[in-house]
């Protein structure tokens, strides 16, 4: 059985690095807000996500999928059902995001 969610989440270019500007994290969370995230399970099973674009940052894409595809695993199978399961889970990838920035800086 197939299944698939798509969420409307930031399709900007990517930043292959932290931002140098604090304002620049605003930047990374406007695009986290716009991306798209497919998820899909294939006929064996296992589970398959994907953006429409990345963040710029691949630790916070990736942990984007990771908390999409435990939505979706958990039966969210609209994009309302997928938008409020991940609801707090955004902000916590941000403060996660903007903790790392902080130390990758000092």
């Amino acid at each position: 059985m197939m299944q698939a969610v798509v969420l409307l989440l930031a399709a900007q270019p990517a930043v292959p690095i932290l931002p140098d500007d604090p304002q620049e994290i605003v930047v990374f969370a406007e695009r986290l807000q716009r991306l798209s995230v497919n998820v899909v399970q294939d006929r064996e099973g296992r589970w398959h996500c994907s953006l429409s674009a990345s963040s710029g940052v691949e630790r916070l894409d990736a942990r984007l999928c990771t908390e999409v595809t435990k939505c979706v695993q958990k039966g969210a199978a609209s994009e309302a059902a997928v938008t409020a399961c991940i609801g707090g889970e955004k902000a916590r990838l941000l403060r996660h995001f903007r903790r790392e920035w902080r130390e990758n800086r000092s």
